[in-house]
């Protein structure tokens, strides 16, 4: 489900469509007071994209690509997963981190990466330790927070990504600035435009 704001959109029609594997069945409550809430369901897993119009126009981003994964796939596979020994935080450039996952008898291929706080994507090195047990390994080239994602033939598993801090955590990190009004979306030719910028959130 997904909420839609359009009260500052003035007067239009809505129409909301998902195309993918298999018919949605989508469901609308308009909340009367410029917003509304959209919840659908699907009964195959894929690749879906989800088109918001208003006033026959796509409101930004749209479409909107959706991966739906096959629910009993998590409720059986990924159950059987857990992650220990994760250290979040006091790590140092340089120095490897490592975690364990333990499959208590799931069955699967494990690949992990790593995304650093300057965007890059970086592979990080999975090895077995144990029958059911195997050790994600990395180590560290920036400050700031990193993002580990742990993927079970090719699904994330519980928990993942995981978030660690590598250095002090007196960095800035710009994923925690928000950005919200008008004038980030129209603006008129002479007038001023307005939006506003929150960094309470990202450090310094």
């Amino acid at each position: 489900e997904f909420n839609i704001y359009t009260r500052e959109a003035g007067a239009g029609n809505l129409s909301i469509a998902i195309e993918g594997p298999s018919k949605a069945e989508i469901d609308f409550e308009d909340r009367k007071d410029g917003s509304c809430l959209v919840s659908f369901r699907v009964s195959e897993p894929g690749e879906y994209f989800c088109s918001i119009r208003f006033n026959d126009e796509h409101v930004p981003g749209s479409p909107f690509r959706l991966d739906i994964e096959d629910g009993s796939f998590y409720a059986t596979e990924h159950r059987q997963l857990s992650v220990a020994a994760v250290q979040d935080r006091g790590l140092s450039i340089g120095v490897p981190m490592a975690f364990t996952v333990n499959y208590t008898g799931a069955r699967g291929r494990l690949r992990a990466y790593v995304v650093t706080p300057s965007g890059r994507e970086e592979p990080a090195m999975v090895h077995p330790v144990d029958n059911e047990q195997n050790a994600v390994r990395f180590t560290p080239q920036e400050n700031g927070p990193h993002l580990v994602h742990v993927l079970l033939d090719e699904r994330p598993i519980p928990g993942s990504p995981f978030r660690v801090i590598v250095g002090t955590e007196d960095y800035g990190d710009p994923g925690l600035v928000v950005a919200t009004g008008d004038g980030l979306t129209r603006g008129l030719v002479g007038e001023r435009s307005r939006f506003f910028i929150s960094t309470t959130s990202a450090g310094s």
